[in-house]
């Protein structure tokens, strides 16, 4: 047995550190002498010993070659804070040579240089542990190693390999796909190098080839910088030169196209499974995966699939017609003519090569052959006996029906249900450790928003804050992360920073800056009248002059600006509010329906949210006689005011993607649940994005309150339903189809105005093109339930 090698003493490693740094010639293998052994608490306690930004600015531009590589290791070996290690051993590494403006590659001492650089770095690595590993690994700073440095991206992923460790975040695959030769269509260049780094780096194609198909846009253009016929030659490559990997690229692409991804990011999976020219015989071995793919929203994945199956159709078993035949149902349900006129070629098909089936593809005829177009039904009703066919047409419905469609849902009138009284669950906070469990959440958006209030009394009341060791690193930690930020997410920040301006002492860099939600009253200092919007010059990148829009956004007590104003409350608790505001609401809404070009456009801002607004407009639901609150209107009163929605209906509709967004509309929500309308009206702008942003935060709070609510719903809560049928994310559509039948379940769902408002959206008056089909998807579930639901448009 090996005896164990004594370890100095944390004050030994110290001394002999600070000789070291007193001698411009030591190297960095000394100082790898000093540290071997350390653990990750005496790293940290060295870190002070040894500024590692002070030595940076002391070595890494007027330093020798030697002295450049003790900053690299010291930076890998002592780095605390993981993004800005990341970003700076990038840096450090890319950083020219002595006497040169930039970094060549192409020259043999660059070459050399790299090289050093990188075991000085994979050398200060070596010794971390792996959290600190994993937590390095996963910041931004880290993914450009693969496309700037592709050999570190190897070492960086084999030390993972050895330690066991998997990784999936994007910045890291980014690097790997960077890392990997490029391919050229019609092309054997960089063959040789390819197959190479794969023989070398095997794990590659069990973990990190696949992970890239989990995570959306990965693959395409934008991120890989590969054209998808180059991307297409890369695979045909590895297909000849690795056994299994066409089984499993092809099970792959299927897979992803069943992710809930955009169908522009869904295409380059669907170029790939064409590229490699499946066999009938390997479709038949994906059957499941393809009927599955006939479910998604993507009309161009749905026509793949049924390509594919077509080719295989002779072959498939009984429980595959089973299954294919129940999708089926659900594929009528769109409205796109040529995914339905390819559905009816399928089981035409099925009906001919298994006649034992003619009957059951005969009873879905029936089901859904009057509800088609006027121009299908007769293909239709060839897949129907003579005497069904001709009762089915003589039962049609008229082509207005069909133009304007109708939703069914069995009938209801709400009323006004008795309010159960019960004791609100509310926190009271005793202690800092009680306050920081509480605090940590909402600042991260994963905590209860309803407890906003509790809080801010107790922070109020004790405005010194014990905090521990990983509450210091945690609140560090994300004031060097965050930055100055506006919107919502400046609510979190200055919460954070009115915990943390009394320890200053405990933060290096204290945040400047941090003062909370202010989309401000721009003011004339002379007159005091709000700032018109104004235009300016600016110089453009040829050095011509171009017009900007400048937009001066007002704060219209909207729920972030509401918030604010409790959160000032800090200095006056006693204007803090615990209790919902009481029920007040008003009882006609109108839809307001305003073009973009309405109100000047900030200049290069939320351009998604204008290119992806349905005809070029923004719905919303307003109160008429309502005016722009004021700075001395009421609390409750600004609350149910709808005047500002327009004001900030853009600002809104782009903030909800932070995290303390969802912390945020969970106050909101307890605030207004008895007035869940209006709740509804001032939530419109971001629930307008749920069409293409997946990432939205704070709708399950706007949901469950919707769902349970006590009071009769009007016409903003419906248009919350109806758009969020058409989500993007699944998860979402899933939560609103549990929200409608929790509704109908409770007698509170009003059937006609839900009919109206997804007739009006399904029109193309509110929903952006990709949400239409999503629409059906949301309501097909619903359809056993109490006769069922049919949406046809």
């Amino acid at each position: 047995m090996t005896p164990k090698i004594p370890q100095p003493s944390l004050t030994e490693r110290r001394a002999r550190l600070r000789e070291l740094l007193k001698r411009d010639d030591a190297t960095f293998w000394q100082y790898h002498e000093v540290l071997t052994g350390a653990t990750e608490d005496e790293r940290k306690s060295l870190a002070r010993t040894l500024s590692i930004k002070k030595l940076i600015d002391r070595y890494s531009r007027e330093g020798t070659t030697e002295q450049r590589l003790v900053c690299v290791y010291t930076a890998a070996a002592l780095g605390g804070t993981f993004k800005h290690v990341g970003v700076e051993l990038l840096n450090l590494i890319g950083r020219g040579l002595p006497g040169e403006a930039n970094w060549k590659f192409s020259t043999a001492e660059s070459e050399q240089y790299l090289s050093q650089r990188t075991e000085a770095m994979m050398l200060g690595l070596s010794e971390r542990d792996n959290t600190w590993i994993t937590g390095f690994v996963n910041e931004r700073g880290y993914g450009r190693f693969g496309y700037d440095l592709p050999t570190l991206w190897v070492q960086i992923h084999q030390l993972l390999h050895e330690r066991g460790l998997t990784n999936t975040t994007r910045s890291y695959l980014w690097g790997f796909v960077t890392a990997v030769p490029d391919m050229y269509i019609g092309s054997s260049e960089n063959r040789e190098e390819v197959i190479s780094f794969f023989k070398n780096n095997p794990q590659t194609l069990e973990h990190e080839m696949w992970a890239c198909f989990t995570d959306e846009g990965l693959l395409r253009k934008e991120w890989s910088g590969r054209e998808n016929a180059d991307t297409l030659a890369l695979f045909h490559m590895l297909q000849e030169n690795f056994d299994g990997f066409r089984d499993r690229l092809l099970t792959e692409c299927l897979k992803a196209m069943l992710r809930d991804f955009s169908a522009k990011n869904t295409s380059i999976f669907h170029h790939i499974y064409r590229g490699m020219n499946p066999t009938p015989d390997e479709n038949l071995g994906n059957t499941n995966l393809l009927t599955s793919v006939l479910t998604t929203v993507p009309s161009t994945s749905v026509g793949l699939a049924q390509e594919m199956l077509m080719s295989c159709v002779e072959k498939l078993t009984e429980p595959q017609i089973h299954d294919l035949l129940n999708v089926s149902r659900t594929v009528m349900l769109r409205t796109e003519k040529k995914i339905l006129r390819a559905q009816i070629a399928l089981l035409g098909a099925i009906a001919r090569t298994h006649p034992e089936y003619t009957q059951d593809v005969d009873g879905l005829m029936r089901e859904t052959a009057e509800s088609l177009p006027p121009d299908l039904q007769p293909a239709a009703q060839t897949l129907m006996s003579p005497a069904e066919a001709a009762a089915d047409k003589t039962s049609a419905p008229s082509h207005a029906e069909q133009v304007m469609g109708s939703v069914m849902i069995p009938e209801n009138l709400p009323q006004l249900l008795e309010q159960h009284v019960s004791t609100p669950q509310v926190h009271i906070y005793t202690s800092d450790a009680e306050f920081m469990d509480g605090l940590i959440p909402c600042l991260q958006g994963t905590g209860d928003g309803s407890q906003l209030p509790q809080l801010i009394d107790y922070l109020a009341h004790n405005p010194r804050i014990t905090l521990d060791t990983a509450q210091q690193d945690f609140l560090a930690e994300r004031c060097v992360n965050s930055g100055i930020r506006s919107g919502t997410h400046a609510l979190g920040n200055y919460l954070m920073y009115r915990v943390i301006a009394p320890h200053r002492k405990l933060f290096k860099k204290l945040p400047q800056g941090f003062t909370g939600y202010r989309h401000e009253f721009h003011t004339d200092p002379q007159t005091g009248e709000t700032i018109q919007p104004y235009q300016v010059e600016h110089t453009g990148s040829l050095g011509r002059q171009k017009p900007r829009i400048e937009k001066t956004t007002t704060n219209c007590r909207g729920p972030a600006g509401l918030c604010q104003e409790q959160i000032n409350c800090l200095e006056h608790p006693e204007n803090l509010v615990f209790a919902p505001i009481p029920h007040a609401e008003e009882s006609t809404w109108t839809r307001h329906v305003e073009p973009l070009t309405y109100r000047p456009r900030p200049h290069n801002m939320y351009d998604q949210a204008y290119a992806e607004a349905p005809n070029g407009s923004l719905m919303m639901w307003l109160i008429e006689d309502h005016e722009l609150p004021t700075a001395q209107m009421p609390f409750a009163q600004a609350a149910l005011n709808t005047a500002g929605i327009p004001e900030e209906f853009m600002h809104r509709a782009v903030q909800a993607i932070d995290d303390f967004h969802c912390t945020l509309m969970q106050w909101y929500a307890w605030l207004l649940q008895n007035n869940p309308n209006t709740l509804a009206a001032q939530s419109m702008p971001f629930v307008t994005t749920t069409g293409f942003q997946k990432h939205v935060k704070g709708l399950e709070a706007i949901l469950d309150t919707i769902a349970h609510t006590h009071q009769v719903l009007q016409e903003p809560a419906y248009s919350v339903l109806g758009l969020l049928t058409g989500s993007a994310a699944a998860e979402h559509r899933a939560l609103t189809s549990e929200s409608i039948a929790a509704l109908a379940g409770r007698g509170m769902l009003d059937t006609s105005l839900l009919a109206n408002e997804l007739a009006y959206l399904l029109r193309g008056d509110g929903l952006n093109r990709h949400g239409q089909p999503a629409v059906y998807r949301t309501l097909h579930p619903l359809a056993r339930w109490r006769g069922g639901v049919s949406c046809r448009c």
